[in-house]
């Protein structure tokens, strides 16, 4: 069997599902502490690997093809500072199968409103949510659920002003069995049920 995979190219084994990883911590390294934690899960998905971090003012992100070794670096994660972090290595269940644009965490940024989202799990409404966005006016150019999603939270965020507000509604017209990880500058959410279920994890920074 081998061990071996390049960028865009399948394994011979069992791929399982995505990985995701977040990390609230300030004053620690999140990024490389994510990376650790990627590289734990590595197992869960081989396609792509990414990381987003947030300062406080922004969000930062990196991420490309292939394993998480391959992607992240000491340059890399040393450009890559803040307090908190989400991470996700892709096994894709929908969308292209391994592509630049596929790999997240996406970023959804819709006007002043910035959220990075790392999913795990299939969204079985994407068509339907695709178009009311597209309707409102959203762009969409990864082709997944998963940026569907992120885009979804982003919309309803910018109407709430508050990601966890932004989940709680848009969770409300997602269906499928999905896990998510979001993160703004200042925040980090994880949203580990089905939907229609509130978060279940939020920290945010002091001011």
């Amino acid at each position: 069997m081998s061990t071996s995979i390049l960028p865009g190219e399948r394994p011979d084994r069992l791929e399982e599902e995505c990985a995701v990883f977040g990390v609230f911590a300030p004053g620690e390294d999140v990024a490389r502490m994510t990376c650790f934690g990627l590289q734990a899960l590595q197992h869960r998905g081989q396609e792509s690997a990414g990381i987003a971090v947030g300062d406080g003012e922004t969000i930062m992100v990196s991420k490309d093809l292939g394993l998480v070794t391959q992607v992240f670096d000491e340059s890399r994660l040393a450009a890559l500072e803040g307090y908190v972090a989400v991470g996700h290595a892709r096994y894709s269940t929908s969308g292209a199968a391994a592509s630049w644009e596929a790999a997240q965490p996406h970023i959804s940024a819709i006007d002043e409103i910035l959220i990075a989202l790392a999913h795990n799990g299939t969204l079985v409404n994407t068509n339907s949510l695709r178009a009311r966005l597209i309707d409102e006016g959203i762009q969409l150019r990864a082709g997944t659920d998963s940026e569907v999603a992120a885009k979804a939270i982003g919309s309803v965020t910018q109407k709430t002003h508050h990601l966890r507000e932004g989940i709680r509604y848009a969770m409300q017209y997602m269906d499928g069995r999905l896990r998510h990880g979001a993160g703004q500058p200042r925040h980090a959410v994880c949203v580990p049920r089905p939907q229609r279920h509130p978060p279940a994890v939020h920290r945010q920074a002091a001011r």
